[in-house]
């Protein structure tokens, strides 16, 4: 198990590859779970805990029918597992990192997004990059292109559910929440 997560942190950190995790349920159940724990832990500063599971649910649930089609469109659908582990996993380590941001976020009365959130956004697509890139067999500069559409098309069909919106207390989502994960819509169009 140690091992597992040392590789659910190497791939965050964009020095792991997701061929290099172990094939079968029980890791990507494990990085199912972290992440969704992480999830909910990072977004319930904004939400309530039974919102921010289903934002959570909904979103790994969104980003593993992106994958998968993506893996399927290049013929690769065997490596679908190991890349979404990967992704869960690695995502699930951003949002522990991020969780603490994200609580003091919700604390100061200004909602402008700042730095912090910027850095949490990039690091959320460099990851989705990575992933692609060991996944895909692309050259890096393709893998950040598909990491962006990747990103615009699960928060579009958040969007679209309507699980992404107004947080209970008036604060915008769009302008707190990490990168899974994490920016909506509304500010990609203020960028």
């Amino acid at each position: 198990m140690s091992n597992l997560l040392q590789q659910f942190v190497w791939i965050a950190l964009l020095q792991g590859r997701p061929q290099d995790l172990p094939v079968g349920q029980t890791a990507v159940l494990v990085a199912i779970a972290m992440n969704v724990v992480t999830y909910v832990l990072a977004v319930a500063s904004l939400r309530s805990v039974p919102s921010s599971l289903v934002l959570a649910l909904t979103d790994l649930a969104l980003s593993a029918l992106c994958l998968y089609a993506a893996v399927a469109v290049v013929n690769k659908a065997p490596r679908f597992q190991q890349a979404f582990t990967g992704l869960a996993g690695g995502t699930a380590v951003l949002n522990l990192a991020a969780a603490p941001i994200l609580w003091l976020n919700a604390l100061s009365a200004s909602p402008a997004i700042g730095i912090t959130d910027i850095v949490i956004i990039l690091w959320g697509l460099a990851i989705i990059a990575h992933v692609l890139r060991h996944t895909l067999e692309v050259k890096p500069w393709i893998s950040v292109g598909l990491a962006f559409g990747f990103y615009v098309v699960v928060l579009n069909l958040m969007a679209i559910t309507g699980v992404i919106g107004e947080a209970s207390d008036g604060n915008s989502v769009d302008q707190q929440m990490s990168i899974n994960q994490s920016v909506t819509v509304d500010w990609l169009s203020k960028a």
